[in-house]
């Protein structure tokens, strides 16, 4: 298994402008490309095998599947708090609800230490990815909002993601 993902960021409102993903497995490279055209609130969605290509209106708060972990950057967030977003993945869209739900501190590295709210993410998206209805995220409680740690459950076993430097 190899994924390569890519995600291209507006940096003044961190909206998602192209999402590139390819990914090898059980010997077949597949590609999955999205151009996101804000002024015509359109995206363009094209997946390589089999050739699927679609156009589909831009609804709000949508994201990718990585840049949904900077979407907290510019939120005034609270603890407890629902926060509704869309993700775009395999042609359609997700409906997830994110709630930080307890606070942590997180060792990324000897002795630098990241205070952390962990994210509860209810969306049926966990289940059709990986199987499993359980995608933990935990971000930084900084000005920066940070993705420092991510965890999930696969089919094949765990999945995590620390931030290095």
């Amino acid at each position: 298994v190899e994924y390569n993902v890519h995600s291209y960021i507006d940096t003044e409102e961190l909206k998602p402008l192209r999402f590139y993903k390819k990914r090898f497995l059980r010997g077949i490279t597949t590609e999955e490309t999205i151009n996101f055209d804000y002024k015509n609130k359109r995206m363009k969605w094209e997946y390589s095998k089999p050739f699927i290509t679609k156009e589909l209106p831009i609804p709000e708060n949508i994201q990718d599947l990585l840049s949904s972990l900077y979407f907290f950057r510019r939120k005034d967030i609270q603890m407890h708090k629902s926060y509704p977003l869309n993700i775009v993945y395999n042609g359609d869209f997700w409906p997830v609800n994110v709630t930080l739900d307890e606070t942590v501190d997180i060792e990324v590295s000897r002795s630098r230490y990241f205070h952390c709210a962990i994210s509860g993410i209810s969306s049926n998206l966990n289940q059709k990815i990986t199987g499993f209805n359980n995608f933990k995220a935990y971000f930084s409680l900084d000005k920066k909002r940070l993705p420092v740690l991510f965890r999930m459950r696969t089919r094949i076993g765990s999945l995590s993601g620390v931030l290095q430097e």
